[in-house]
């Protein structure tokens, strides 16, 4: 990781119309070109706050198996026996 990718920026936390609100430093938001009324995605990972642009989903494991077809996942192990059976014929890492 390089300086620039890791350098820290100082937010405020404030109390507006009885909601909170982040204030973001100006060099961030022209570093990440934000704009007003722009919708991020927030998570807390291990006690960090994370804040996401755009509308990519964030699924944890859990959905994602709550969510699983279990018989396509039988498909997926029977399509994939292959991998045990075949000969390894260098350093490939399965």
């Amino acid at each position: 990781m390089s300086g620039e990718n890791t350098k820290m920026y100082r937010c405020k936390i404030s109390k507006r119309d009885d909601e909170l609100t982040l204030t973001l430093p100006d060099d961030l938001v022209s570093r990440l070109d934000l704009k007003e009324g722009q919708t991020l995605s927030a998570s807390v990972i291990d006690g960090t706050l994370i804040l996401r642009q755009g509308d990519t989903p964030f699924y944890t494991l859990d959905e994602l198996l709550a969510a699983t077809d279990p018989d396509a996942l039988t498909q997926a192990n029977t399509d994939s026996e292959w991998l045990e059976t075949s000969p390894r014929v260098g350093r490939e890492i399965i």
